[in-house]
């Protein structure tokens, strides 16, 4: 989805679908794909050479359970505001600091916005820290691999795992 900034009325103008979204490789530790189809809904208004774009977007990522590695669907619903700035009338704006003002600030080439980038850039901005299948996930034995979700295993510790590396420097002494 383009978003031809020349053909705005300077009124707010309604968009509503769904499209497909790619995360782009190297921007996905946690390879995370997106299942079809990505639904948003934003308001786009134009001022003077500026562009507010605010609105939702919607989607289910397959995600990586960052403790016991199995995959499971994540549902995503993120609110956003950004404000597009053409990219010749910023001239210089690379060596100035940033303030919390320019958080929502973003760039366009002065003719079109692309929208499917920008709802990427909202998916990958909702995505928790570290994705977990469930709150209470046990995740993996660290001895045997077990997944400790579907039980316990026949792993035998005689030192719990929080002063077991007390006993290597006991060792060394």
């Amino acid at each position: 989805m383009r978003i031809v900034v020349e053909d705005l009325p300077n009124r707010p103008v309604h968009f509503s679908g769904a499209g497909v979204l790619a995360l782009p490789r190297g921007q996905d530790p946690d390879r995370l794909v997106v299942q079809e189809p990505v639904i948003y809904r934003i308001e786009v208004l134009r001022q003077d050479s500026s562009v507010r774009v605010e609105g939702c977007v919607e989607a289910v990522v397959d995600a990586v359970c960052s403790r016991c590695a199995q995959q499971f669907p994540m549902p995503l619903d993120r609110q956003f505001s950004v404000v597009f700035i053409a990219a010749n009338e910023y001239e210089g704006v690379l060596e100035t600091e940033l303030d919390e003002n320019d958080l929502d600030l973003d760039y366009y080439d002065g003719v079109s916005i692309d929208g499917l980038q920008l709802f990427g850039e909202q998916v990958m901005l909702e995505l928790p820290m570290r994705t977990l299948c469930a709150d209470e996930c046990k995740g993996l034995c660290v001895t045997c691999g077990a997944d400790l979700n579907h039980g316990e295993c026949d792993c035998e510790s005689d030192v719990s795992l929080v002063w077991a590396p007390l006993r290597t420097l006991r060792a060394q002494h």
